[in-house]
């Protein structure tokens, strides 16, 4: 019995380390590059003209919102998917969830970092339909090559993709109630598996079996998301500076 149940809670937390831990460390580094390039546009433009330059990027922060609310079945109450306050609001999902469902609580994890997922979702996609394909495939020293290149920006597509790339991801930050849907939801997150694992350990591997889905669905995300990611990179060093 002892032995089962120091299994089932050690492959629940390989599963929350193979699922949790990565998961994190995006939701950081987006956060930090978001805040750094934010903060250079505003230098540049000012407040106002950042709020409205960016307002694509604020659509897709709050409509990546709302798409969770939808998906974990909370109540929506209001949208303002772009409405700028004197308080620095610049938008609003206002929704409501039942606190006794555990399925809903859970959802405050993913509903408040989903702008993470969301921008760089949207900044893949535009990556995809505005960039040449060349960029997606061979050798990734002559891909970069071929993104330095001069003809590259001889297109429209290019100056458009960098505009909404700058815009998505100076949005792509968790306001102070985005961070508290997550840590209200994280915890039900992390007991979720570990229940699972000790009430299902007796059904054969099937842990292992998730465990190895989560890193095949990581590594996919990692390939897809590389352009936007190294992006934001690129952009946090060429934008950090003290203010």
């Amino acid at each position: 019995m002892w032995n089962y149940l120091t299994e089932s809670v050690w492959n629940g937390i390989l599963l929350l380390a193979t699922g949790l831990i990565p998961m994190g460390l995006v939701v950081f580094l987006m956060q930090e590059c978001s805040y750094s390039i934010r903060q250079r546009l505003i230098s540049c433009f000012g407040r106002t003209g950042f709020i409205y330059l960016t307002m694509p990027g604020v659509v897709i922060h709050e409509l990546s919102h709302l798409f969770f609310c939808l998906i974990f079945q909370h109540k929506i109450v209001k949208v303002n998917l772009f409405s700028p306050q004197e308080d620095g609001t610049l938008g609003m999902i206002q929704h409501s969830y039942d606190s006794r469902n555990i399925f809903q609580r859970i959802g405050n994890f993913f509903i408040g970092s989903a702008p993470v997922w969301g921008g760089m979702l949207a900044m893949c996609l535009f990556s995809r339909l505005l960039l040449p394909d060349s960029l997606f495939s061979g050798d990734p020293v002559a891909r970069l090559a071929e993104f330095c290149s001069i003809s590259l920006w001889h297109c429209w597509q290019s100056w458009l993709w960098l505009y909404l790339m700058l815009t998505i991801g100076s949005h792509i930050s968790l306001s102070d109630a985005d961070f508290h849907s997550v840590t209200d939801g994280i915890g039900f997150l992390v007991l979720l598996p570990l229940i699972l694992c000790v009430l299902l350990g007796w059904a054969g591997n099937w842990e292992e079996k998730l465990i190895e889905a989560i890193r095949f669905l990581l590594w996919k995300l990692l390939v897809y998301g590389a352009i936007p990611v190294i992006f934001c990179g690129i952009m946090t060093c060429l934008f950090s500076r003290k203010q």
